[in-house]
């Protein structure tokens, strides 16, 4: 029980990276590996364990990234007729990782048409402090936290696309 709730831990505060991880969240984590909790198993299948399938979407993401120089932030997007092609791939955490690390950008965008017509929108802030990106989730229909957020949009790949990336804009404008 003790490793199922650090799994949780490590997971939900990026290995105790986020700026809300809070020193009660490392003395819950203490008493876990009090209680035996097995931090060698977590790791290696939280950051070491990737199906070779999920490094193939990763690349599709990769191919079609584009950088709005203007509007300061990233973007990549995979359709069902590409993602189909490949073998059962796992959702990379990679690509949402990626998309907040691109220097001279304030945010970044990832959507998957796992279904056809339903795209899933991950969005990364990379400062937290000043850009809330769960205001340009709600635009969207979605929510989320001032860091991390996303949305589920019903609609045709391009025309779906083109939303977002409008949404996207008119929100790097505000900023």
């Amino acid at each position: 029980m003790a490793t199922c709730l650090l799994t949780g831990i490590i997971g939900d505060t990026g290995s105790f990276q986020y700026e809300l991880t809070k020193a009660g969240t490392h003395a819950v984590a203490a008493k876990l590996y009090e209680a035996n909790a097995n931090h060698e198993l977590i790791f290696f299948n939280l950051y070491r364990t990737t199906k070779f399938e999920s490094y193939q979407l990763l690349e599709l993401f990769l191919k079609k990234f584009v950088k709005e120089k203007q509007d300061k932030f990233v973007w990549t997007a995979v359709s069902f007729e590409e993602y189909s092609q490949l073998k059962d791939p796992e959702k990379t955490p990679l690509v949402d990782v990626i998309i907040q690390t691109v220097a001279d950008t304030n945010f970044g965008i990832r959507i998957l048409e796992k279904e056809k017509g339903v795209l899933n929108v991950a969005l990364r802030s990379r400062y937290p402090k000043t850009i809330d990106i769960s205001v340009l989730a709600k635009k969207l229909g979605g929510g989320g936290h001032v860091a991390a957020a996303g949305a589920r949009i019903t609609e045709d790949f391009s025309v779906g696309c083109e939303k977002i990336l409008n949404e996207a804009r008119n929100f790097a404008k505000e900023l």
